[in-house]
């Protein structure tokens, strides 16, 4: 099932590629590399890139963005790099333009709970609740170039994960030193679900928009 699901993935970037569509996802790449030089700079950036509670109030809003780029071991690095390789390959080669609003806003929308929202933590790294943002935006993708009913478990399995997480204080699939964040995980989730609805609202305002500037043509 494992393998299988591998070869649909590639297979679904194969195809993409033959469509004319970019062939190297170098968004995905590229922000990839800044997180590897940021753990490999950890002594002299973490601390001043870390998201701090504190701090931010104090006015160094930059930790609003850049702590889900900086990671406290290489473990934790590994694991958030391996999903986003993955999940920003396939938002970056169905849409280009949408990787950075979908990663940025799902940033955001972390660092505005664990503010505001969520007051058992004081500081946060890494990029695992941004990638739960970004796993529901590639796999609506996925799911309207395919509609393969895949995808929308996976999306429904994700919801469980976060779950799971919320009543053992446990992760599924790793064990890391640093402690998992649920709430977290659910903003990723949530601001996701809410980026896919901007946009199916906006394909539909601009659909009807070319479908009767077309019907007005045929009139003149």
């Amino acid at each position: 099932m494992k393998e299988k699901g591998k070869g649909m993935f590639i297979n679904k970037i194969q195809n993409l590629q033959c469509q004319g569509t970019h062939r190297v996802p170098w968004l995905t790449l590229g922000l990839t590399g800044l997180m590897i030089v940021l753990y490999l700079m950890t002594p002299f950036v973490f601390d001043e890139l870390l998201f701090n509670r504190d701090a931010v109030i104090r006015g160094e809003l930059w930790r609003f963005l850049t702590g889900h780029f900086v990671h406290c071991s290489f473990e934790h690095l590994f694991w958030d790099l391996a999903a986003f390789v993955i999940l920003g390959t396939a938002v970056e080669l169905n849409d280009r333009h949408a990787l950075i609003p979908s990663l940025a806003w799902s940033c955001l929308a972390v660092s505005v709970w664990l503010l505001w929202g969520e007051g058992k933590w004081t500081t946060y790294c890494g990029l695992s609740g941004a990638l739960n943002g970004l796993l529901v935006v590639a796999a609506m993708m996925l799911w309207r170039q395919t509609r393969q009913n895949m995808y929308v478990v996976v999306i429904f399995a994700t919801v469980a994960k976060i779950i799971f997480e919320f009543t053992t204080h446990k992760t599924i699939f790793t064990s890391l030193s640093s402690q998992a964040v649920p709430s977290a995980h659910a903003a990723g989730v949530v601001i996701g679900a809410l980026y896919v609805f901007k946009t199916e609202i906006r394909n539909f305002i601009l659909d009807r928009f070319i479908v009767r500037k077309k019907a007005i043509m045929r009139q003149i």
